[in-house]
């Protein structure tokens, strides 16, 4: 999206029939996430910065309760 892509990852769910791939911008400031699946292709660009906060709350609504 930003620029020409130099790094790319993939992973294919056979299961639920979506292919991920998530590729770094050639400017080094973030990535572009598309996801595929039957209903078409989605691009999600993130700087690094909303990346990590993404994870960030990603994993607090992962983690076990602890009551």
């Amino acid at each position: 999206m930003h620029t020409k892509k130099i790094k790319k990852t993939f992973f294919h769910d056979q299961e639920e029939g979506k292919f991920l791939e998530v590729s770094e911008w050639a400017n080094g400031a973030g990535v572009d996430i598309a996801i595929t699946n039957d209903k078409g292709r989605q691009l999600i660009p993130l700087s690094y910065r909303d990346a990590k906060n993404l994870r960030r709350l990603i994993r607090y609504i992962l983690r076990p309760n602890v009551d």
